[in-house]
């Protein structure tokens, strides 16, 4: 007898003497290959390889007659505990129950998950299933009546009562897994069952959104004689987030014969940015002229003239404004925002006797207030939440394929955090 058939018997006998047969037959049953909540299947019967649909009569009743997948042959899984499951019809949104009539046949009839719409899910071997009725501990048999009826009617499980579930359509868990990954982001651990969890850093959320801000403008606009700040973020020009406040002028006090007085207006912004600042949105507003960029007036002889100073100008100027998001895992929702720099060489070539520095100083301060004023704004600060939160959360879901329906989309740990309903998709 050869050493290796020697080795064989030993094991086998160790095996059998341990009970390690048993503890392999328990594993099996453990590794049942469950459908996770949320899945699309079809249910196809192993004796007469027919697909089951719902849909036949008044009841809605389910049968294992289809040659084919279709709408009424399509179920969505709900999990209901461990190898226990709930269906959902496809077509009528409809939860599938047994005990109708009395043969308890089983009819997508309930708009709730109950004991009589709930099935446990026994393994019959080489990835087919019985399903038993929890309510009544019957298992579930097709070849009923006309159309190859189903009914919890059953004591044991034998081939009537054997079924395959078959995926229909994406994993919606590998999808979403496969777009977070494309997209530079994860799934998150701590959600449900029921539930995935995207998670984006700040990082990706600003590269994300800055095609939108890009199109977003900030103007410093002339409206009988005073200057006033507008903000339209996005392509869109949505009225209700036309930002203004305004900006007052500026004084320069005993220069020559009386006070500067500086007004700017027609200063259009040229790129609006966004940057990602640790876990903070940043975004930064360069300008450009548009006409006439300031507007300055010198007191003399008790009047102001206008003329006296007509070429003021703002060079390579911008704004940087950090947004704060709260903590908040169910919204996107800006909790401050502030300027954090405004940068700009002032110049006045008809006043040799002003010094740059000290116009610097003045005017950047005066438009700081400005804009400061603006984002201080409880009413303000809610129009800039709807703009820049929405549409960059709305990038994000564009790029995963998703829409706003059975969602939630907030801010946690300084990441973008995306929760979705599995037993929504499909």
């Amino acid at each position: 007898m050869s050493k290796l058939s020697s080795i064989s018997r030993r094991i086998a006998g160790f095996a059998m003497a341990t009970g390690a047969l048993g503890i392999l037959a328990v594993q099996a049953a453990w590794a049942l290959d469950v459908p996770h909540d949320g899945a699309v299947i079809a249910i196809r019967s192993a004796q007469n390889d027919r697909f089951v649909r719902a849909g036949i009569g008044d009841e809605s009743l389910l049968g294992a007659s289809s040659a084919s997948k279709g709408a009424w042959e399509k179920f969505r899984v709900v999990r209901r505990g461990e190898n226990r499951i709930a269906l959902r019809s496809w077509n009528s949104g409809k939860f599938v129950r047994a005990g109708l009539t009395g043969q308890t046949l089983l009819g997508a009839t309930s708009d709730a998950a109950g004991g009589w719409e709930t099935f446990e899910l026994v393994d019959r071997g080489g990835g087919k299933v019985a399903l038993r009725s929890v309510q009544n501990g019957k298992y579930v048999r097709a070849g009923v009546g006309e159309e190859s009826k189903l009914a919890a009617s059953s004591d044991q499980a034998r081939d009537w009562e054997t079924f395959q579930l078959v995926a229909v359509g994406a994993d919606p868990v590998k999808s979403a897994r496969e777009a977070a990954a494309r997209l530079g982001c994860g799934l998150g651990a701590g959600a449900p069952a029921s539930k995935i969890r995207v998670e984006c850093p700040m990082a990706k959320l600003t590269e994300l959104g800055d095609a939108y801000l890009s199109k977003s403008t900030v103007t410093l606009d002339d409206r009988h004689g005073r200057s006033y700040l507008r903000y339209r973020f996005g392509p869109e020009r949505i009225p209700e987030i036309d930002l203004t406040q305004q900006v007052k002028e500026v004084r320069i006090d005993n220069i020559h014969l009386g006070d500067l007085k500086i007004t700017p207006h027609n200063l259009g912004s040229k790129s609006v940015h966004a940057t990602s600042e640790g876990n903070d949105l940043g975004l930064r507003i360069a300008f450009e002229a548009k006409g006439t960029e300031f507007t300055c007036e010198l007191k003399a002889a008790g009047s102001y003239r206008d003329y006296l100073c007509p070429d003021l100008h703002w060079d390579r100027a911008s704004i940087r404004l950090t947004a704060r998001f709260a903590d908040d895992p169910a919204h996107v929702r800006i909790a401050s925002m502030g300027v954090t720099e405004v940068r700009g060489d002032w110049g006045v070539r008809a006043l040799n006797g002003i010094a740059t520095d000290g116009l610097n100083h003045k005017v950047n301060g005066a438009i700081r207030s400005g804009f400061d004023a603006v984002v201080a704004d409880p009413a303000q600060r809610d129009a800039l939440n709807k703009a820049i939160a929405g549409a960059l959360a709305g990038k994000v879901l564009d790029k995963l394929g998703l829409d706003d329906k059975h969602i939630q989309i907030g801010v946690s740990g300084g990441k973008l955090v995306i929760t979705l309903s599995l037993a929504a998709m499909g």
